[in-house]
């Protein structure tokens, strides 16, 4: 069976004050030669652990053994 490879990783919503001052700030610093690649403001993440191509097929099951570990975790505060 081949599975469609979806770029995966592990991150987390920051809140939107965070994510608008962050695109405020990308005009400040965007250099069109840059290497860096922008995503809108309302995609603005933490990515926590970049876990490269994966089949689509099993990401249903890294999510519920990702929720399974972090539930007892107490939530992470972002200012």
């Amino acid at each position: 069976m081949s599975d469609k490879l979806q770029r995966t990783f592990l991150g987390f919503e920051v809140p939107r004050s965070v994510s608008q001052r962050v695109a405020g700030l990308r005009t400040l610093v965007e250099d069109p030669k840059s290497a860096v690649k922008w995503v809108k403001g309302r995609n603005i993440h933490l990515t926590m652990r970049y876990l490269g191509p994966t089949p689509a097929g099993i990401l249903p099951e890294i999510a519920d053994q990702v929720r399974q570990v972090v539930a007892p975790l107490p939530p992470i505060r972002v200012s």
